[in-house]
C-alpha cells in the first residue's frame, strides 16, 4: 500500500467517524494534509525520475561496460557514477614488472602479452594510465 493510498483511506475513515459524530474537524483536517503531503511526495518523486521501471541511459560513443559500481534499487548519490564505459575499439591492459626491472619499461614502449583470456593475442603500448607494472602469474609482458 503506497502512502498515498494509506492517507487517502484514513481520510475517507475519519470523514465517515465525523458524520457520526465519532471524529473531529482537526483529525479530518490532518487526514486532509497528510493527502496533500503524500500527493506532493509522489509528484515530487516522479519529476525526478522515480516511479518508472527503468530508464535508459544512452552513451555517447560505442563501448564495453567494465564496471558497474551500483546495484539494483540502491540508493545513488547526486553525481556519482553509475557505471564505466571504455571504448570498444581501445584495449587497456594493466600489468607490471618486478620493482627491480621497472627501470627497462617506459613509457610509449611496446609490450605483448603471452597469455590472454580472449581468443587471440595482442600488442599494448606502455601508458602512464595503466598504472602500477608489477609482474603476475600469467601476464608478464616481454621486451
Amino acid at each position: 500500500m503506497t502512502a498515498l493510498t494509506l492517507a487517502q483511506s484514513e481520510r475517507a475513515r475519519l470523514t465517515q467517524l465525523l458524520g457520526q459524530h465519532l471524529a473531529t474537524r482537526d483529525q479530518v483536517a490532518q487526514a486532509q494534509k497528510a493527502v496533500s503531503d503524500a500527493q506532493d511526495n509522489l509528484d515530487l518523486l516522479k519529476s525526478a525520475g522515480g516511479g518508472s521501471a527503468g530508464q535508459t541511459l544512452t552513451a555517447p560513443f560505442d563501448g564495453i561496460i567494465s564496471a558497474l559500481p551500483v546495484a539494483t534499487g540502491a540508493r545513488v548519490a547526486a553525481q556519482a557514477p553509475l557505471a564505466t564505459l571504455d571504448r570498444a575499439n581501445s584495449l587497456v591492459i594493466a600489468v607490471g614488472v618486478e620493482p627491480a626491472q621497472r627501470d627497462q619499461v617506459a613509457t610509449g614502449q611496446p609490450a605483448a602479452s603471452n597469455r590472454w583470456t580472449a581468443a587471440g593475442s595482442g600488442t599494448a603500448r606502455c601508458a602512464p594510465s595503466a598504472g602500477c607494472w608489477t609482474c603476475r602469474r600469467g601476464w608478464c609482458p616481454s621486451w
